[in-house]
């Protein structure tokens, strides 16, 4: 994994922080952070409900349908071939 600035690991991938807020905002989340040795990190809430949404983020486990805009809760990751 590369150390970029402002990066943080998800799911074996770097990640921007501010890519986390901005993709976050879209399912409602809001993603604290604060600047440890210089560089943007993420907060995690101490309240279950937001720390559990913020979780199923991360994971990959929110989904936006392309043709209806739902918003979903998946528990599958199987990709996709192509």
């Amino acid at each position: 994994m590369d150390d970029s600035p402002g990066c943080t690991a998800v799911l074996g991938h770097e990640v921007p922080v501010s890519r986390i807020k901005n993709k976050a905002a879209n399912y409602d989340i809001k993603v604290k952070t604060k600047k440890v040795d210089g560089e943007d990190v993420v907060v995690f809430p101490e309240e279950k409900r937001e720390l559990k949404r913020l979780l199923e983020f991360l994971c990959e486990r929110l989904h936006e349908g392309d043709l209806t805009g739902t918003k979903y809760l998946i528990n599958s990751h199987k990709t996709l071939p192509g």
